[in-house]
């Protein structure tokens, strides 16, 4: 028997609570209308509802739902399904005598980022009870729970929580069902604190919903005192295979494996050296094994960023020094130079023999990139946009084709290049079939559902390679031929897992430990189902094919030995960044007051200890947020200007983030699409002008005011500050059309006009929001709940809403420089 069959008895089935969650049967409405849910989640739900049934005392559960491009909906309807069972088992209608009674002793938890949403819906959801309508809060209240909370009573709630805020809850009883969602990637590096959690830790029962992971990141899930993990995998081919039995009417024929087309570019010189340094630093992590020290993990930093360099690195240097302020690649490389990493065992004989070839390597590929005009990724990344627009065009299709740079200002330059090169590249810009994104935004951008084909510059590093597995969209690879192999290992590695978990014998353990009807008798598939035959039904890998534009690329040949090529799946983070998070110090200032021409010295960090006794490092120059209750004003200022007794305003789940830009991100959640598309080439199009003069302001203004700009230099330049000082664009409409022509991007004036009736929206919109926020924090410095908070602000259905959630103020208790990036550890 499959485990199809067990769903095939579920959907026979008429009166159990298995039965109407699957079927869809249960009567449960929002404002009025029926609440819709997908087969996906109500199968989900038919699992997690019977997690916490016939558990013994002092037994635990913990059941891990595996889902490739996982959405935030699927912990929502969980909460939902979780306290529905709740309900019919305390009621115990058609439910067997032994199963009757509370599933959930206490309160339930659930864990996720979109925390408006999520209150939202669950207190608006209402159950049809004969000719009531039971709303879920007359069983259970909803709050959300931060530091900020009230005490707590005795009265069962629902509690939605920003995943920072484990230290929160140190005062509260156990939970009686915890669910964690995960599909958020400001989420999963919460989760070893929040497993931790004494409240968390003495739940029954735990439901996580994860994206596509390695066994190894399975196997830390196990808990002593906990019933080995329960782990379900929804590949396509179990959902497609459910589809049939529960929906006949309504599946799809069953799609083809998505396409990963592999295009190697012609550089084989540049080839061997990145081959050869990839190979020197898979060999240290080898060698270290667990933790590395900090000039290691900075020298996988910067060959990443050689790897996946498209555009010339000459310009991108300039503009880094002068216009972005943030550190540059040569600046790294010599503090790497100045290094003496320290370990011991192998990894330090390791590094003693092989330390001196990475820098040396490192500093040729500087050297090498440095003399190109533009690196050849870059013209085999202008082949496949030509190939794909022109695809699109003869095809009508209309979805969007994605770029994703390793940062915001690769792109903007990448935006501004193209155009030189790819027929057609401005009018797909402006009309929104070619988007250009960052590799630290593509991973939240899928998790809010936005999927779309996607040219990667490289392959996929740790913390990101989850988006391989089974995608569902062509994925386009610019590579090298040494990372083709790379990749090839890589996909092997990712997709290992949740195939193993696609066999019939887990699954059917999941549904046995569930109590769901398992059987081990004759096999009763219908024909022409998946799984018919009774085998489970498998789900097949990307289709990978390689394009190679020249004949000059040589035949590849095998250099890396299976593992040895693939860098460990959570290969640390340095000083809380990953690779492709820029190092900034300071605010972008004047190109001639400081164009950062002299020496920079190595980049000093500072740590914070706040009341609570959490401690935060930055650069010592990055800027944060700082709150002044007396004038209800933010400013921020460099971190090492931080006094005791000052409030620090951060962001719970990511302190490397700032506040202003989470609220841009709660903005653009509530943006009409049009708004967000002419926005965003806004954004793209500035950085595009700018890009045309190397990033120097003053060029760029001499440029435009011989065309006639009506604004002195000083207005220029805050065109371009980065961050809340940044003005969004020209203020008289005839300088925004100058700035639009000169990026190249502009070519039809309806769509310059409409882009800046948008920009005043957004102008009115900001500003209202900052005002709200200056409120919204005076009340959170004064002790005040969230849900007081946002009354309090009068921010009640703005994007404060969203961004209040994770917002926290700590009063600092010191601040001490703690040495360089690359001594730190």
């Amino acid at each position: 028997m499959t485990w199809l069959d067990t769903f095939r008895e579920v959907d026979r089935e008429q009166v159990t609570l298995a039965s109407v969650l699957l079927k869809d049967r249960i009567p449960l409405s929002r404002k009025g209308s029926r609440l819709a849910s997908s087969l996906v989640e109500r199968a989900s739900g038919v699992l997690a509802s019977r997690l916490p049934v016939r558990l013994k005392p002092g037994e635990k559960r913990r059941l891990i739902f595996l889902l490739p491009n996982a959405t935030q909906s699927l912990g929502r309807h969980l909460a939902v399904s979780l306290l529905l069972a709740d309900f019919v088992h305390r009621q115990g209608c058609g439910i067997p005598p032994e199963e009757k009674g509370r599933l959930i002793p206490g309160d339930l938890l659930l864990v996720t980022q979109h925390i408006r949403e999520c209150v939202g819906l669950l207190r608006e959801v209402a159950i049809r009870y004969g000719t009531e309508s039971l709303p879920l809060t007359k069983f259970w209240p909803i709050e959300v729970l931060s530091q900020y909370s009230p005490p707590v009573d005795d009265k069962p709630r629902v509690f939605v929580a920003n995943p920072g805020w484990a230290a929160a809850m140190e005062v509260r009883r156990r939970f009686g069902t915890v669910v964690i969602d995960v599909s958020h990637p400001r989420t999963g590096g919460h989760i070893d604190t929040l497993l931790k959690h004494p409240s968390i830790k003495s739940s029954p029962a735990q439901i996580f919903i994860f994206p596509p992971c390695e066994q190894a990141r399975l196997n830390r899930l196990n808990e002593r005192g906990r019933e080995s993990y329960l782990a379900w995998a929804w590949d396509p081919a179990a959902v497609d295979a459910l589809e049939q039995i529960v929906e006949p009417a309504r599946s799809k024929p069953i799609e083809s494996p998505s396409e990963r087309l592999l295009w190697l570019t012609d550089d084989d010189e540049t080839d061997e050296i990145l081959a050869g340094l990839h190979e020197l630093l898979v060999g240290a992590m080898r060698a270290g094994g667990g933790r590395l020290p900090a000039p290691l993990l900075e020298a996988w930093s910067v060959y990443h960023r050689f790897r996946q360099l498209a555009v010339p690195l000459l310009h991108l240097e300039e503009a880094r020094r002068k216009a972005y302020r943030t550190v540059t690649l040569k600046e790294r490389i010599a503090g790497l130079e100045e290094s003496s990493p320290s370990a011991n065992g192998p990894l330090g004989s390791y590094l003693d023999a092989r330390w001196p070839q990475i820098i040396r390597t490192l500093g040729k590929l500087y050297d090498l990139f440095i003399e190109q005009k533009e690196p050849a990724k870059f013209y085999t990344l202008a082949c496949v946009l030509q190939e794909e627009l022109e695809r699109e065009r003869s095809s009508g299709e209309d979805q969007p084709i994605r770029i994703v740079a390793p940062t915001a200002h690769e792109g903007s330059m990448l935006a501004a290049l193209l155009g030189d090169l790819v027929d057609g590249w401005a009018d797909a810009l402006q009309a929104g079939r070619a988007v250009i994104s960052t590799v630290r935004e593509e991973p939240r951008l899928v998790a809010e559902g936005n999927c779309c084909p996607s040219i990667l510059l490289g392959f996929r590093t740790s913390d990101t390679r989850y988006l391989d597995v089974y995608p569902r969209i062509p994925i386009h690879v610019v590579a090298y031929p040494f990372e083709a192999e790379v990749d090839e290992a890589i996909q092997a590695r990712v997709h290992t897992t949740i195939e193993r978990l696609q066999e019939n014998g887990p699954r059917t353990t999941v549904l046995r430990s569930l109590r769901l009807p398992v059987t081990d008798g004759k096999h009763t598939g219908h024909a022409g189902v998946k799984g018919a035959d009774g085998t489970s039904p498998r789900s097949e890998r990307p289709l990978v094919s390689r394009r190679v534009e020249t004949r000059t690329v040589k035949t590849l040949k095998r250099r890396f030995q299976a593992d040895d090529a693939v860098e460990p799946l959570d290969i640390e983070k340095l000083a809380g960044m990953t690779w492709s998070d820029e190092i900034v110090l300071g605010s972008a200032g004047d190109d001639e007051a400081g164009d950062g021409s002299g020496p920079r010295g190595p980049i000093e960090f500072v740590e914070i200890l706040d009341a609570s006794g959490e401690r935060f490092r930055y650069p010592a120059a990055r800027l944060v947020d700082v709150y002044h209750p007396a004038t209800e004003i933010k400013e921020r200022i460099p971190a090492a200007h931080l006094k005791p007794g000052m409030l620090m305003v951060a962001l719970v789940d990511d302190y490397y983030d700032n506040v202003f830009e989470r609220l841009l991100d709660a903005i653009r959640e509530d943006r009409d699409i049009r708004a967000s598309m002419a926005l965003d080439l806004w954004q793209c199009a500035k950085q595009a002008a700018l890009s045309k003069y190397r990033g120097n302001r003053r060029r760029l203004f001499e440029a435009l005011a011989s065309a006639g700009l009506g604004v002195k230099y000083e207005a220029v330049v805050g065109w371009f500050n980065g961050g809340e000082d940044e003005i969004i664009a020209p203020l008289d409409e005839s300088d925004f059309h100058l700035l639009a022509k000169a990026s190249g991007l502009y070519s039809d004036p309806d769509l310059m006009r409409a882009t800046f009736a948008c920009i005043r929206s957004e102008r009115v919109l900001r500003r209202r929001c900052g005002r709200l926020l200056g409120r919204l924090l005076s009340q959170i410095a004064a002790g005040q709940h969230y849900e007081a908070a946002i009354r309090s602000a009068k921010a009640i259905g703005t994007p404060l809403e969203q961004l209040a959630a994770a917002v926290s103020v700590r009063e600092v208790i010191s601040v001490q420089r703690i040495g360089t990036l690359l001594s730190m550890h």
